[in-house]
């Protein structure tokens, strides 16, 4: 009995998406760079066309988004290690085994 049009069409999209999953797979490591770096530079590019729209140049619109970027990290980086800092103390102080006694 022949399979319907409709069911090879299915089962090839099917195929087709197991290839695409078992790539992205198999390239994880090579694609997570390419993500890394993508993923920012499309959260940055409407703050650079809003800048370059107010009639700044192109490059001090892209030296100050990306300076705002890094402001950002610094900031989140020096608050989870001040969180981190904290709690190490705090566990530093009620261990049992770092107890001066």
């Amino acid at each position: 009995m022949p399979i319907p049009e409709h069911d090879r069409r299915a089962l090839g999209w099917i195929a087709v998406a197991a290839a695409v999953i078992g790539a992205v797979y198999y390239l994880s490591p090579v694609l997570a760079p390419f993500v890394l770096a993508g993923v920012p530079a499309c959260i940055c590019q409407p703050l650079i066309l809003r800048l370059d729209r107010l009639g700044l140049p192109r490059m001090p619109s892209v030296l100050r988004v990306l300076g705002l970027k890094f402001l950002l990290i610094a900031l989140f980086a020096s608050a989870v290690l001040l969180v981190a800092l904290r709690e190490l103390r705090a566990n530093h102080l009620d261990s049992p085994f770092f107890k001066g006694d």
